[in-house]
Parts: structure tokens; C-alpha cells; sequence
């Protein structure tokens, strides 16, 4: 009787372990949204966008702006239009 309740205990917590993990792992795949504002720097930085440049991407708005008064800075803005979050880096353009 003992055993047979050791046994279902940790199974139990083997299972929400597992739920836990997986849940995490598809929730926090954070890859695309992290590798589409280098993709757009990039293209950027070689001449192939402009700024102001502006992207709808999945449910995120990717822009590039100028840095203001300052001359070769620019500021990348991801921000999402679900939950509002923002990301942005500035970077340095040299020609």
C-alpha cells in the first residue's frame, strides 16, 4: 500500500516536471523573433533598406529609425503588437 503510494507520488512529480519542461521549451522559443531584427540590420548596413524602414513580421512591427541628432547612429525598434513588449538597439552605420 505504502509503495504503490511512493510509486504514484513520483510519477506525479515526474509528469509536472516533464509538463513544466515542455511547456517552457515551446513557449520560450524566442529564435525567430531574435534572428529577423539581425536580418534586417544586415540588409540594412549593405545598402538594401532605407531609413525610415518600417516591417509588419508575424505579430511584431520591426523598424529602423535615426538616432536623434546623431549623425551615423540608428535605433532598431522590435516592438510586439500583442503584448506591447519592446526591444531596440542602437547601432553605428559607417559607410
Amino acid at each position: 500500500m505504502v509503495a504503490t503510494a511512493l510509486i504514484v507520488i513520483v510519477f506525479m512529480i515526474a509528469s509536472l516536471i516533464l509538463n513544466n519542461l515542455l511547456l517552457n521549451t515551446f513557449s520560450k522559443n524566442t529564435n525567430p523573433i531574435e534572428n529577423k531584427p539581425n536580418e534586417v540590420e544586415c540588409l540594412f548596413q549593405n545598402n538594401m533598406l532605407r531609413m525610415p524602414y518600417r516591417e509588419e513580421w508575424q505579430s511584431w512591427t520591426i523598424s529602423i529609425e535615426p538616432e536623434a541628432k546623431k549623425d551615423k547612429w540608428y535605433r532598431i525598434n522590435v516592438v510586439n503588437t500583442t503584448n506591447s513588449k519592446v526591444i531596440t538597439r542602437k547601432s553605428c552605420h559607417v559607410e
